[in-house]
């Protein structure tokens, strides 16, 4: 038995090594193409994101209990520390939403590549019989490949191509990627809970963080599978340019404007964010167009465009799980003062515009790539 992966799919496929032989023999070298096994860059995903995941937690726990140890923890020189506990949690909240979500999409992409690899070597595949049954002929499709008995050729479908008689089908994906997004931001979400109590407004937030990681795991039975994967790399291209934007804050406010009048950094602080939204748009679709580079010849422009819009539609489903599943966190947070109030839903409008300068900057980005490959029409080719 021998393994193939789909184009733009991280998880392989198996075929019979005769069926396969035969198709080979039958159709050429377009039947013995194999397409590069991306396995590797899918685990890697997974491995970055839990660990920016992990990253992202011990920075919010820092932060949070720079007040206290927990949510309440009575006051301090006339400062309510539950309070501006409430507030930092409520503040860090969006973050640790997007990681769990994104590390729930790799980690979902991981293990239903893990489990797609496992059928591809089930001895049980291999032992197919040799015959088939009689080859049909479906209108719009290419003529069947049939032996000299007129039965279709083992590991050739009626289409005339190959299929893989070994895929994870719908079912499984969608039980394999719920149960890995499950785990993570179930791990997740027991932290949460170890670290802050039990209080009402923690356990909706703890269970809005795993359930943004059970989210992502849902995502990652999307096909194609390469698509995905696209998406979570340009995300975490994002990530690592926030990081980038957060250590030059400072200077970078200064150059868009801002002054000493808090009038002058709230509009410096909007440009910087639009620049950076735009510079962030045309990394993540440069870096999903690059991912799905080894399958250039086998995937159609919708599935760049995916790729490139990918990470801007993750951070708006992140929004969305924050404001739902948040909202009885942050509404409270709030209630303590009305600047905090205000703090958050300039947060929650920088957000989603933020997703929108993304997925549409990222989309077309990765569709000016694509089109770059694409061979000139014979007509304009020269002699």
């Amino acid at each position: 038995m021998t393994a193939e992966t789909d184009p733009g799919v991280g998880t392989p496929t198996a075929a019979p090594a005769a069926g396969r032989a035969v198709g080979a023999a039958a159709a050429g070298p377009t039947a013995r193409a194999v397409a590069p096994d991306a396995r590797w860059p899918v685990y890697l995903l997974a491995g970055i994101a839990v660990g920016w995941l992990i990253a992202v937690l011990w920075s919010a726990h820092a932060t949070i209990t720079g007040f206290g140890d927990r949510l309440g923890a009575g006051t301090d020189d006339g400062i309510d520390r539950g309070a501006l506990t409430l507030s930092r949690a409520a503040l860090a909240l969006p973050s640790v939403v997007t990681a769990s979500l994104v590390a729930g999409v790799a980690v979902g992409l991981a293990a239903i590549g893990l489990v797609a690899g496992r059928s591809a070597r089930r001895p049980a595949a291999a032992a197919r019989p040799a015959t088939a049954e009689p080859a049909t002929y479906r209108p719009g499709t290419a003529e069947p490949r049939t032996d000299q008995r007129g039965r279709a050729e083992p590991g050739v479908d009626q289409s005339g191509t190959d299929r893989p008689p070994v895929r994870v089908d719908l079912p499984w994906r969608l039980a394999v990627g719920a149960a890995a997004g499950l785990v993570t931001g179930g791990t997740v979400a027991a932290a949460i809970l170890i670290g802050y109590g039990t209080g009402s407004a923690i356990v909706v937030l703890a269970a809005a963080v795993g359930a943004a990681g059970t989210l992502g795991g849902l995502v990652a039975t999307i096909r194609p599978a390469g698509m995905v994967g696209a998406a979570v790399a340009g995300t975490v291209a994002w990530f690592v340019l926030g990081v980038v934007h957060a250590a030059f804050n400072d200077r970078l406010l200064a150059v868009f404007g801002a002054a000493n009048t808090a009038a002058s950094r709230v509009h410096a602080t909007s440009r910087l964010l639009f620049t950076v939204a735009l510079t962030g748009g045309v990394i993540v679709g440069l870096v999903g167009y690059r991912y799905l580079r080894p399958w250039a010849g086998r995937l159609r422009w919708p599935v760049y465009l995916g790729a490139g819009a990918g990470p801007g539609l993750l951070l708006l489903l992140a929004n969305l799980v924050v404001m739902v599943g948040g909202a009885r966190l942050r509404g409270l947070a709030a209630a303590y003062s009305n600047a905090d109030g205000a703090v958050q839903r300039y947060i929650d409008t920088a957000g989603v515009n933020t997703a929108l300068v993304l997925l549409f900057v990222g989309g077309v980005t990765a569709m000016i790539a694509f089109g770059r490959t694409l061979d000139a029409p014979a007509d304009d080719q020269p002699d």
